[in-house]
């Protein structure tokens, strides 16, 4: 399983972001066959479904079968007069058959587009049956596998960042993804993102996931520290003491590249991250030096990557007021106008492009496509059909959260590893108010994979000598 896993989640990262058709129908059927497995995997008497999430990712699933639903034109003016008012103007076809009272009955969806909702549709089921399988199968051993495959796999994204971003004229946009690559359409690439924003999503991700890790290990690793400074320099030397430095030094190359990419975004949620899960970590330290220390390992994350990578980088990506600001808040009134009307059953899950193409009026060159905030275009697409039940779906999943963290019930690196998902989920939803980030299959993939880490459920401890094998394996991170 974890292999599988893992493999979604390569190819969906290194295939520019799983944004091409070729390359997200992978992706699909990889994650519903995950998903099923999972859930029919877990054999140790836990019940089949431990969140209602799923529950309510379902009753969502279900909203958007209504959309697709075909109904008479009479009734559909009667229900949603927006939708007849969009399709009247948008589609001849329906104009002349809704306007001729002695022609043939024309039937309609409540989706503007119904071929891009049934796409919505065929993401929301994939990514939902991933999630719960996930959730349900993880055992502790594969939630540490995961999280080091992912601090590798994020190294390995971060070198190629910055390698483009040394090599690339970002000032003409002529980068080309690993060299050769040009996005079809208009984009900022930065690493095998189309969009550096998506790549500071990914990372958002990863980052907090990392810093749980290097809080496990150097909690495990502080243990042998005796008292006094000489004790603590001895330390460094230490096997257990360069492991923590490993991966210390890792997530400084992970956050450098974040800092290359110039998304605004993703350096303020970043900044974030670094800073919650800190305070988490400093917390939790025994003596006032350790929390010292703790605490200046967690200033050096900051600080050294902004250093690394030019302050003067950061400085002109936040002193000027860009042009985008005003673009992105006229994004936000259209959105809002749409909501207005389409308030009860929405435009369709995954048509917010389509309404865009009346609804819009930023001055721009560029049909906004997206609604640049995710809970706005949700909103536009879904209504209170799908917005009521993937509202309910979000607060489950932040009350497991809690309730998780609270339970006390995990070994220390895996309590980490879960501090630092739920970091993760965190800083991704407080980009998602600027981005469109979770929009990107490789994100959303990765998304129900931290998301899982955040609130599964371990398989029952082993006892005997099974336990004590299992312990002794684990005993060093």
């Amino acid at each position: 399983m974890t292999v599988a896993i893992l493999l979604v989640l390569v190819w969906a990262t290194f295939a520019f972001g799983a944004v091409y058709t070729w390359a997200y129908v992978p992706v699909l059927v990889a994650c519903t066959a995950i998903g099923i497995v999972g859930l029919a995997s877990r054999g140790d008497g836990t019940p089949r479904l431990t969140s209602s999430v799923p529950v309510w990712l379902a009753v969502a699933a279900a909203g958007v079968l209504v959309q697709l639903a075909p109904l008479p034109t009479s009734v559909l003016a009667r229900i949603s007069p927006a939708t007849d008012a969009f399709l009247r103007t948008y589609r001849f076809s329906y104009a002349a058959a809704a306007g001729s009272p002695s022609g043939p009955s024309l039937w309609h969806p409540l989706s503007l587009d119904p071929a891009s909702t049934w796409l919505g549709l065929a993401f929301l089921v994939a990514l939902g049956l991933f999630l719960a399988g996930v959730m349900r199968s993880l055992t502790v051993g594969q939630v540490r596998s995961i999280a080091r495959s992912l601090i590798a796999l994020g190294i390995v994204l971060a070198v190629i960042g910055i390698a483009q971003k040394a090599l690339g004229d970002h000032e003409a946009r002529l980068v080309k993804i690993y060299g050769f690559w040009k996005p079809q359409y208009f984009g900022n690439p930065f690493g095998p993102f189309v969009n550096r924003n998506h790549f500071a999503g990914w990372m958002l991700m990863v980052l907090p996931l990392a810093l749980g890790y290097f809080a496990g290990v150097l909690e495990h690793a502080l243990r042998d520290v005796g008292p006094g400074w000489r004790n603590r320099l001895l330390w460094l030397g230490s096997e257990r003491a360069g492991q923590a430095i490993t991966v210390g030094f890792s997530i400084l190359v992970m956050a450098v590249a974040l800092v290359y990419s110039g998304s605004r975004s993703g350096l303020a949620c970043a900044a974030f991250a670094v800073v919650l899960v800190g305070w988490m970590t400093v917390r939790g330290q025994a003596s006032r030096s350790l929390r010292l220390l703790t605490g200046a390992v967690f200033v050096l994350f900051l600080a050294g990557a902004v250093m690394w990578a030019g302050s003067d980088l950061v400085w002109q990506r936040f002193t000027p007021v860009p042009s985008q600001v005003g673009e992105r808040l006229g994004a936000w009134r259209d959105a809002a106008r749409i909501i207005r009307d389409f308030p009860l059953f929405g435009t369709g899950l995954n048509t917010y492009a389509t309404a865009t193409l009346l609804y819009q009026t930023v001055n721009s060159p560029w049909q906004y496509q997206q609604a640049h905030n995710d809970y706005l275009q949700l909103a536009a697409e879904g209504g209170l059909l799908i917005g009521i039940p993937a509202l309910l779906a979000a607060l489950a999943l932040v009350r497991q959260m809690r309730r998780r963290s609270r339970e006390r019930l995990d070994d220390p690196m895996t309590r980490w590893l879960r501090a630092g998902a739920s970091v993760g989920v965190a800083a991704i939803a407080l980009q998602s108010l600027v981005e469109f980030s979770l929009q990107i299959p490789a994100n959303a993939a990765l998304f129900a994979v931290i998301a899982a880490i955040a609130v599964h459920v371990p398989a029952p401890a082993p006892t005997g000598a099974r336990a004590r094998e299992i312990s002794s394996r684990h005993a060093v991170v």
